[in-house]
């Protein structure tokens, strides 16, 4: 047999079976892909918050040689009731073994099957399309992988949509994601820049108060440049996830215009800028806990410095089925009374929990003002307490509250805060000079705090059973006024 012979024979015989494989696949992949809306909605129905429905329906599926041709719809009903939103999509799901959108990008990696999707153009989404600048408003690519792995990316171009009581505006967004069939995996997400603003009306209705009475006219929150990296597993609790997230957030910017008697007062600006964080949250035993560190590059308030900011703290030993279930009524509130939401809070309580503050520090030119505080419960028994057969100290197996502070911080804080309420900026520092001076010499007198010449501190600390201020035991009755005094206002 001549080679050119034996090489068009080996050619027809792949090309052969390549058809039969994508045709085999084809077969496949529509259930398969009915199998992956199947989980999208399952995590859409945990995660999505309370009164939303979002649900994925197919509503065409074409089958041809190499590819078919797709379409379903994501419906949305909303809290209020309203008429149920609808966006329809379209798109081509490519065969595997190798999918032919995938050998395009010289992608040779065998798939079950590759598919990519956008939004179709009707009359309720026809202004995405304007705003998006010739782009289509929403595309997804998505593998699924022989080894059941979700490789893929979503891609938001920008936008603006006005809602009742909200205006939104986006600049261009993604999400890459590489998962396993679970949903357990990496998920990368992009927000290059996001605008809102809500009205009194809609505020006044989340929080459950007549909009004459709610303080506020307008709030505005704007975000730029938030990047993030996502490491989630999915636990036997369906709203609770563990793993690893770390990002940036380039700046966050909070704004609020007052109204009523308050509607003189000068907007309040709120920036946050160049956050990072890097939260872990891991189950042991049926119990939650998570470390949450952040740092602030700069936080101001009506474009007055307050300093750099640092916070890393724990929360330890949260009992994970009390907590899933209060993310379920949450979702479902039609099933939630305050006896059941109680039950819930107790047992956390009851299963020891702990807050820990390892590092909470301002700076400023000045210095540092750092506190620490560490909270861990004992076992309580709530009848024996309300009985007071129970002391209050009997609640606390760990308590520590210590803060130490440069003067100098101290003094440049309250000088930027009087800036704030009004002051100019010579009489400010004169004031905060001799306040800080008369404050610090109040605390210490009354030994609330202990200082030398350039710094003062105060430590707060439960040992052997009895509550102890910079040494000195404090007296239950007054811990019991103060708690009392603070339930009270």
């Amino acid at each position: 047999m001549k080679k050119s012979t034996l090489a068009l024979s080996v050619i027809l015989i792949l090309g052969g079976v390549w058809t039969g494989a994508a045709w085999y696949t084809g077969k496949t992949a529509e259930s398969e892909y009915q199998q992956q809306l199947d989980k999208l909605n399952e995590r859409l129905a945990a995660n999505v918050g309370s009164g939303y429905r979002i649900k994925a329906e197919i509503s065409e599926f074409s089958r041809g040689l190499f590819s078919s041709e797709i379409a379903y719809n994501v419906l949305i009903d909303l809290p209020d009731g309203s008429k149920s939103q609808k966006l329809p999509f379209s798109g081509t799901l490519y065969h595997g073994p190798l999918p032919l959108n995938l050998i395009k990008q010289l992608n040779f990696t065998p798939a079950l099957f590759s598919v990519y999707s956008e939004l179709v153009k009707n009359e309720d989404n026809k202004e995405f399309f304007e705003n998006s600048k010739d782009k289509n408003p929403l595309t997804d690519v998505m593998t699924l992988t022989y080894s059941k792995r979700l490789k893929g990316y979503t891609r938001l171009a920008q936008g603006k949509m006005n809602l009742e009581g909200v205006e939104l505006s986006w600049q261009d967004s993604s999400l890459d994601y590489d998962a396993d069939y679970q949903g357990a995996g990496e998920y990368k997400y992009e927000i290059k820049g996001l605008h809102s603003r809500w009205q009194n009306e809609l505020l006044a209705k989340l929080s459950g108060i007549e909009p004459k009475d709610y303080p506020i006219e307008t709030m505005e929150i704007n975000i730029d440049a938030l990047q993030a990296v996502n490491h989630i597993a999915p636990t036997e609790y369906p709203y609770l996830y563990t793993g690893k997230q770390e990002g940036k957030l380039g700046n966050l910017q909070l704004v609020y215009t007052y109204s009523g008697e308050l509607n003189k007062v000068s907007p309040a600006v709120l920036e946050v800028k160049d956050w990072a964080f890097d939260y872990d949250i891991g189950l042991n035993q049926g119990f939650i806990n998570a470390k949450l560190n952040n740092n602030i590059a700069d936080l101001s308030l009506n474009k007055q410095s307050l300093g750099k900011v640092q916070l890393d703290m724990q929360l330890n030993h949260l009992a994970a089925a009390a907590l899933n279930q209060i993310l379920d009524y949450n979702r479902n509130p039609e099933q939630l009374d305050d006896d059941k939401l109680q039950a819930q809070f107790e047992a956390i309580v009851q299963n020891q929990p702990q807050i820990k503050i390892s590092s909470f520090a301002i700076s400023n030119s000045g210095g540092k003002l750092g506190l620490d505080f560490n909270l861990e419960l004992a076992e309580v028994d709530f009848a024996k307490l309300m009985q007071q057969e129970d002391k209050i100290l009997d609640m606390l197996k760990q308590f520590e509250l210590r803060v130490k502070a440069d003067k100098a911080a101290f003094t440049q804080s309250l000088a930027t805060l009087l800036r704030i309420g009004g002051m100019n900026e010579e009489e400010a520092d004169k004031q905060a000079a001799l306040q800080s001076d008369e404050a610090i010499q109040a605390m210490q007198h009354q030994n609330i705090v202990t200082a030398d010449e350039k710094s003062f501190a105060s430590n707060l600390v439960l040992e052997e059973g009895k509550l102890k201020l910079n040494g000195e035991v404090i007296p239950e009755e007054y811990l019991a006024m103060f708690l009392l005094s603070l339930l009270l206002q």
